[in-house]
């Protein structure tokens, strides 16, 4: 199935099937609509070095990228088996600020299924890098080839990588790798499935797949992410912080795209502030957020947590959330909500001031 946002257009001819097909191979190539992102490909290394100066749990991870030394990375993460949510944000945060050479050599003097999941970790990262954060339309042949190309060696790594029976994290890597491949929901919602089967809260798995689900990807409606959310909710309780954030999560996207990429910004400000939307929201901050553990996805969770009650004029559980975030690094879930600022940070810096008025 081809997303509606890379619908392929400018084929003349059905005669063209082949060319057709290679489109829709790359349809994710293609991913971002109507709606600019502010963002650009970031320097692996320097990005993780901005967050480790502010977050000191990162200094190690940091020394292991600047030493280039796949096999302390392996050894850390053999030594965290177990804290399958530290291991995925670990790998995520390092994304591929090691060059590939070093895990090239390291597989191929150290085979198993760690070192298959580390190389295909990086390779996620690595092919989004290849692919950059533009639009879809500006993504040329040559970076789109690569791409794909980068997202089929990690999907052989990360294939082998479940090799470790015990480990959801090669699963929740492979539900990125589906999305970007257009592997197809079956397949993605399986990758899930074992994913929780393993670890049943598991955090990166949730994301990828909610993600995964959103309208600019493969969601059939916007509905489709929201009873996914509210579903997993029910499964690991009202109280659980990870099922709770699905749910904003799929509130945040919905208003992300009418916003952005329908440039619907009155109906999707609306959306958040119907009275039962704006009443669910309240609930999950007061059931499961408001003085939740939620360890290394601390800003993650409250940066979009607070945007969405901000947009929902929710002043009190705004200002709490904005006590408890402090200032976030990055200002993802801000940008856009900034209609008349000038970016995600300024935004940010409006709702504080609207929460102190």
């Amino acid at each position: 199935m081809v997303p509606r946002m890379w619908t392929v257009v400018g084929i003349g001819s059905v005669a063209l099937i082949i060319a057709a097909i290679v489109m829709q191979r790359r349809s994710a190539v293609a991913a971002s609509g109507s709606g600019a992102s502010p963002y650009t490909p970031k320097d692996p290394l320097a990005e993780l070095e901005r967050k480790a100066a502010a977050n000191a749990s990162l200094a190690p991870l940091l020394a292991i990228a600047r030493a280039r030394d796949v096999a302390a990375l392996h050894a850390r993460v053999t030594a965290q088996r177990g804290e399958w949510d530290e291991v995925a944000d670990e790998l995520r945060a390092l994304a591929d600020a090691i060059p590939r050479q070093a895990y090239d050599d390291f597989v191929a003097k150290t085979p198993g299924p760690t070192s298959r999941l580390l190389r295909g970790a990086h390779g996620v990262a690595w092919a989004w890098t290849a692919r950059g954060a533009g639009r879809g339309e500006d993504v040329n042949d040559v970076a789109a080839d690569l791409f794909m190309r980068r997202l089929e060696d990690a999907r052989a790594d990360l294939e082998a990588a479940t090799g470790d029976a015990g480990d959801p994290t090669p699963w929740s890597f492979l539900i990125t790798v589906h999305l970007g491949l257009s592997s197809g929901r079956d397949v993605a919602s399986d990758a899930f499935q074992n994913a929780v089967d393993l670890a049943p809260a598991h955090f990166a798995a949730h994301r990828a797949m909610l993600n995964f689900l959103n309208v600019k990807w493969y969601g059939e409606s916007h509905d489709d992410a929201l009873a996914f959310a509210r579903t997993r909710r029910g499964v690991l309780g009202p109280n659980h912080p990870v099922g709770a954030f699905m749910v904003i999560s799929a509130h945040f996207f919905r208003a992300e795209y009418l916003c952005q990429f329908e440039s619907k910004r009155e109906e999707g400000l609306a959306w958040l502030r119907f009275a039962e939307v704006k009443a669910e929201l309240a609930d999950l901050w007061d059931q499961a957020l408001a003085s939740a553990d939620l360890g290394a996805r601390r800003e993650e969770v409250l940066s979009m947590t607070a945007a969405v009650l901000f947009l929902a004029e929710d002043k009190p559980r705004c200002r709490a959330a904005l006590e408890r975030l402090g200032t976030p690094l990055d200002f993802y879930a801000w940008y856009f909500t900034a209609d008349s600022y000038a970016g995600g940070e300024q935004a940010f810096e409006a709702a504080r001031a609207w929460c102190k008025s």
